[in-house]
């Protein structure tokens, strides 16, 4: 049996025993979570990313390394410049991960010290391993998306920090250009969220999603035919070489999580908590987003990417408030089936990845 597959299994095996301890402290409404446990934590999930052999990034990144490398950082690529000399610099795929991940859970570490409240850290930390781990185990990205939420944190406490928080959102387009996207919903919370914008907010759905599907693609292919980021707009069994299970599971899970968001959005509208309030209006108007994409369908890819990676925090900040309250039984019961449809699909994804080693 080749090396690479019997690392593929390893990792595979516990991963699994990972999501059965965080099965197990979902179920523990009490505990709270030292400085010391989350600085563990976040060790801990650096290393499962670095060799987190089983996502189909470490095979993308790997053939993107050796190909920078070979032609000297020339090769045709959607990456940012600053990847590119890094990865002239590092020279191989381990390096380069443990850089990124390395900073990647430095920034989620006081993110979750500053930021998350105690009595909710360890059931953020549990669901954020059942819903982003696996999704944001793919590199760049997941370092854009913890600097811009720090970044969010910081938006409107002082002049300083305002001023930092700008420099912050910077950073994270020069790390990836997808992180751009979150500007709009950050924009759109100047907007007061009642029935009225509700309504406005919902008929706007139509027509945008209408425009996306019919007109942008034609005026991107018409003014700017060779395109870096075309592939998104092609369906999506064209666009990746996956099966059709992986497909399906994946569709089935985007499906689910379409109709979840909102009945969490309706619950966390009924809570008073100044702590949730503004990652619930962002999640609004970052779900309006959503819709959109979602309902434009191009390629699933698209809003696939946006509510897994873009919309994970504040999904987890307001599951985290929610999940362990008495009253919302039902809100616990969808949560679990979630979780566990997400489990389901990375198992999924995992056994056809493994096929290719």
């Amino acid at each position: 049996m080749d090396s690479s597959l019997i690392l593929c299994y390893i990792w595979w095996i516990s991963y699994l025993e990972l999501l059965l301890v965080c099965s197990i402290l979902l179920m523990k409404t009490s505990l709270k979570v030292t400085n010391e446990v989350t600085f563990v934590c976040c060790i801990m999930l650096a290393l499962y990313s670095v060799f987190a052999i089983t996502t189909s990034d470490w095979i993308a990144y790997n053939d993107i390394i050796k190909e920078q490398i070979r032609f000297h950082g020339t090769a045709a690529t959607n990456l940012e410049s600053f990847w590119i000399r890094l990865i002239l610099f590092l020279k191989n795929n381990i390096s380069f991960r443990c850089f990124i991940y390395v900073c990647s859970y430095s920034v989620f570490y006081l993110y979750l010290l500053f930021f998350i409240p105690a009595s909710y850290r360890l059931t953020f930390i549990a669901l954020y391993i059942f819903l982003g781990f696996y999704v944001l185990s793919g590199g760049r990205q997941i370092l854009s998306i913890f600097l811009f939420y720090v970044a969010f944190e910081l938006l409107k406490r002082n002049f300083f920090t305002c001023l930092f928080s700008i420099f912050l959102i910077v950073i994270c387009s020069g790390l990836h250009k997808g992180t751009i996207f979150l500007l709009l919903p950050l924009f759109l919370m100047c907007i007061p969220i009642n029935k009225k914008s509700v309504f406005i907010s919902l008929c706007c759905v139509i027509f945008i999603s209408l425009f996306l599907r019919y007109c942008l693609y034609d005026l991107i292919t018409l003014y700017y035919p060779d395109y870096i980021y075309m592939y998104y707009f092609q369906e999506q069994a064209e666009e990746i070489n996956i099966s059709r299970r992986i497909y399906y599971s994946s569709q089935i899970v985007l499906f689910f999580k379409t109709c979840y968001v909102p009945y969490l959005l309706y619950l966390s509208f009924q809570s008073p908590s100044l702590y949730i309030s503004k990652y619930r209006n962002f999640l609004y108007w970052g779900y309006f987003c959503y819709l959109c994409l979602y309902f434009a369908n191009y390629s699933f890819s698209i809003p696939q990417r946006f509510i897994n990676h873009m919309l994970l925090i504040p999904i987890l900040v307001l599951i985290s408030y929610l999940f362990h309250k008495k009253e919302y039984r039902l809100f616990r019961k969808m949560t679990w089936i979630l979780l566990l449809l997400e489990i389901l699909a990375a198992n999924i994804s995992i056994s056809g990845i493994r096929q290719l080693y």
